[in-house]
């Protein structure tokens, strides 16, 4: 463990409340969620293995037939029935194939994403970018982490974003240089702070076990059922907002600010203003982009961090349009007809 002993961890009490009060709640149906599928898939693959054996058992009766009718092996008839079976049982067991080779896959992808990061990255440590390196210790000493997490800086090509990571016995954060620029490049104003509420979001990540690999297996499947996957991944990132503030004991509002409108203007933004602005927004489409959204809309998590009583943001709201207008069969459809990969196996991202 990292020096600098003497910083009082917190509360465990402290952290709790912190977490958002649906998150675990969520996490629960994904893992129930990914169970169910898995043993339904299991049987379907045991039932295609089942049928195919069979099914190998008649084709070859069927060639020794013809064998003994005097057909010669390359007669186009054998050759049909041959290539007809084979394709049947490629397609039956390649999407039942594809799921569990799931565990394999995010292995190497993950490995391949943490080589991909030493490639292209500097590496925090004591000499380089010193305060950053100091409160990573802080942080990791503040939330009682056995080993300081690797923190990697990045280039985003004009991306503003974060990322924590875990591979065996590594948990890694990455930031953009997009983001630390606002540290190091404003000489008048070198806004520390900001920098340093995204590391801790970070950080909360790595603390919850977000990104762990055994905690993501355990609900990739589960995850990707429309609306409660994104709300749980909603109600992660609402908890991992709240623990940033409990770690450099502010508001954080400048790091939403800053990925909302960029670097050069996030600090010329009215927070009483835009708070008013955006009660004013609402409708179906609002409601619907949050509620398909791996993380929450701007505005809802700007609201959560200002929330002076600091309570659990709001995942959802006006029910009215999911309940009375289109119902849930509609918002499965949309969701199938707009999916795409996302690597978030064990990469949570910032935004």
């Amino acid at each position: 463990m990292a020096e600098e002993t003497h910083i009082k961890p917190i509360s465990r009490v402290d952290l709790r409340k912190a977490v958002h009060k649906h998150e675990m709640k969520l996490y629960g149906v994904c893992v129930f969620l990914n169970v169910i599928i898995v043993v339904v898939l299991s049987v379907m693959l045991v039932g295609v293995i089942g049928e195919r054996a069979v099914g190998w058992g008649e084709l070859q009766a069927e060639l020794t037939a013809m064998y003994e009718r005097g057909i010669p092996p390359n007669d186009p008839a054998k050759l049909e029935l041959s290539t007809y079976f084979v394709e049947g049982t490629i397609e039956e067991l390649t999407i039942p194939a594809i799921i569990i080779l799931l565990p394999i896959m995010v292995f190497i992808t993950l490995y391949t994403l943490y080589a991909k990061t030493r490639a292209k990255s500097v590496r925090v440590t004591e000499k380089n970018f010193p305060e950053i390196y100091q409160k990573s210790v802080e942080f990791t000493h503040k939330l009682g982490l056995k080993k300081v997490p690797e923190v990697y800086i990045m280039q985003g090509n004009g991306v503003i974003n974060a990322f924590a990571m875990a591979i065996v016995g590594k948990r890694i954060a990455k930031l953009h240089s997009e983001i630390v620029d606002v540290a190091y490049m404003e000489e008048n104003n070198k806004d520390f702070e900001t920098v340093f509420f995204v590391l801790g979001h970070e950080f909360a990540h790595i603390y919850l076990n977000h990104v762990t690999i055994m905690n993501n297996l355990s609900i990739i499947l589960g995850r990707m059922v429309p609306v409660i996957g994104t709300a749980m991944s909603r109600a992660r990132e609402f908890s991992c907002d709240r623990i940033a503030q409990l770690l450099i004991d502010g508001d954080g509002l400048p790091g939403m600010f800053l990925m909302n409108v960029g670097r050069r203007l996030y600090g010329q933004v009215d927070v009483n203003d835009y708070l008013e602005t955006v009660k004013k927004d609402g409708g179906f489409f609002l409601w619907y982009s949050n509620l398909m959204a791996s993380h929450p809309i701007v505005p809802k998590r700007i609201a959560a961090l200002a929330d002076p009583e600091r309570r659990s943001g709001k995942l959802s709201s006006e029910n009215r349009y999911f309940i009375n207008y289109l119902g849930y069969p509609f918002f499965v459809l949309c969701y199938l007809s707009s999916i795409r990969y996302e690597p978030t196996g064990s990469l949570e991202c910032f935004r």
